[in-house]
């Protein structure tokens, strides 16, 4: 027998609980019991996309290595930050790479179309509906700078401590969302480049 199971709320999940009926014959008897399953892998229930967009801030252009080429229209931001799987192998900054030991990329942003750097911050949110609230327009926004092409990094509380990283696609900032719990926030460290950081509070 197979059946979907619809979640009721966000999280990480291992076991599901199943609420199992039967009534025969004809309805006069009626048998029923409750059966936790447990879940061969986690599953994660990510938040609902909020319907609301806020306007997002400027991006800020600061930086830690150089200064690309400017022009009235466009300031371009060339920074460097260490490789992570998934990066282009033509970002890497060979010379950069060879001087320190480790793979290095460039990280080469406009104002207009960058990055973008969102802190889940739910220390203040003083109910269980406005922590629900404030992780779906977090999604919101993940997922539209997404598609726009921008370089997101994400920065919540999570099993306990602060996390800090880039999601490189919507499912992955939903994983990241469904564990989003009360306490610090990680963030950016001054060396991490520039961008538009963008308060979830």
């Amino acid at each position: 027998m197979k059946d979907r199971i619809a979640p009721t709320q966000r999280g990480e999940f291992s076991t599901a609980d199943i609420a199992l009926s039967c009534v025969f014959p004809f309805g006069v008897m009626r048998a029923s019991r409750s059966v936790v399953v447990e879940l061969d892998q986690p599953v994660f229930v990510g938040p609902a996309l909020s319907e609301f967009r806020r306007a997002l801030p400027p991006q800020q252009p600061e930086f830690h290595a150089e200064f690309g080429a400017q022009n009235d229209d466009e300031m371009v931001l060339r920074s460097l930050r260490q490789y992570e799987p998934g990066d282009a192998p033509r970002r890497v900054h060979w010379a950069t790479t060879a001087r320190v030991g480790e793979l290095m990329v460039r990280v080469d942003e406009s104002l207009a179309n960058g990055r973008t750097i969102v802190i889940v911050d739910l220390r203040g949110a003083g109910n269980a509906k406005r922590i629900e609230e404030i992780v779906s327009e977090a999604a919101r926004i993940v997922e539209d700078q997404t598609n726009l092409g921008d370089e997101v990094y994400l920065g919540t509380f999570e099993h306990g401590e602060p996390k800090f990283g880039p999601v490189r696609s919507s499912r992955s900032a939903s994983r990241r969302l469904a564990c989003a719990s009360v306490g610090q926030p990680g963030g950016p460290s001054s060396s991490e480049g520039g961008g538009r950081v963008v308060l979830c509070s």
